[in-house]
């Protein structure tokens, strides 16, 4: 109705309106409030994307949001924050909730999908009734320290990881135990691009068995962090807790601390970091 509508910069649409078609507003990159009675059912897929919006309510009679409806930054959103700031949901919506600033919906077979958020929580876990992540779910989110994937999830959309800054820490359940552990919890490298790397690293090859963690792409990572000291510690915590460490990056990791030998114990030293000597003195070097 208004796509590509460059001067629109607020609309407020009539009590009664059903239905918000598909890319309604699309490409109106000034319109910065929307304000929507609360009769609207239905919002069409794109209905906002390419907005000016800040927040967003959800209408209370809102039964369905088609994909990517609230991505107001666009399908390729630059290197920012994400501008949708703040969303709310009507009381009397039955359909959809916000838990610590992630929307989700119930689907009508009793899971749950995320579709976005506007948490500026450092620690973010997935809420259990959760199994889907839309596609671009926490795209561009700049304040996740901690990510906690739990084993319920069972498929994660286009670039619904590919967070803006690298968490410090990755948790993730297993759908099956292995090596005896249900859960791991990984210390993750915070250079630029790791934060990228994420999308790769987990994936769901088969919807019906769960998400995999790939270990080897997780070591690879870590190898290409430019800080040695940075690389050093995890290379560290992955020698002493070899879980699901292949022969080859094991090999990999020594070489990597054998040949950054002396100033990685100048940088323990300068610290007075005892335990990270003392680690390398147990592993052999």
């Amino acid at each position: 109705a208004f796509r590509f509508h460059d001067g629109l910069k607020r609309v407020e649409l009539p009590d009664g309106l059903r239905v918000i078609g598909r890319m309604a507003f699309k490409g109106c990159r000034q319109l910065a409030q929307a304000d929507l009675p609360d009769t609207v059912a239905e919002i069409g897929a794109e209905a906002f994307l390419g907005t000016a919006l800040e927040e967003f309510r959800i209408p209370g009679a809102l039964e369905q949001l088609g994909e990517r409806a609230l991505l107001v930054a666009g399908e390729n959103p630059p290197l920012c924050p994400p501008q949708l700031k703040r969303l709310a949901v009507a009381p009397r919506n039955a359909r959809f909730h916000l838990v610590d600033g992630m929307l989700c919906e119930r689907m009508p077979e009793g899971d749950e999908r995320l579709i976005c958020s506007v948490s500026e929580s450092p620690v973010v876990r997935i809420p259990a009734a959760v199994t889907r992540l839309a596609d671009y779910a926490f795209c561009n989110a700049a304040t996740i320290h901690e990510l906690y994937l739990h084993r319920g999830i069972l498929s994660i959309g286009f670039r619904a990881l590919d967070l803006l800054n690298p968490p410090e820490r990755i948790g993730f359940e297993f759908a099956e135990p292995a090596d005896g552990l249900d859960a791991i919890v990984l210390p993750f490298p915070t250079y630029d691009r790791a934060a990228r790397v994420i999308v790769r690293m987990i994936v769901n090859e088969d919807y019906h068995e769960g998400l995999r963690f790939l270990f080897d792409t997780y070591d690879d990572c870590v190898l290409r962090a430019p800080d040695i000291a940075q690389r050093a510690d995890i290379i560290l915590y992955r020698l002493a807790n070899p879980f699901q460490l292949s022969e080859r990056m094991k090999e990999r990791y020594r070489s990597c601390i054998e040949r950054h030998l002396r100033e990685i114990c100048c940088r323990y030293a300068e610290c007075d970091d005892v335990d990270k000597l003392t680690a390398l003195i147990d592993l052999g070097f």
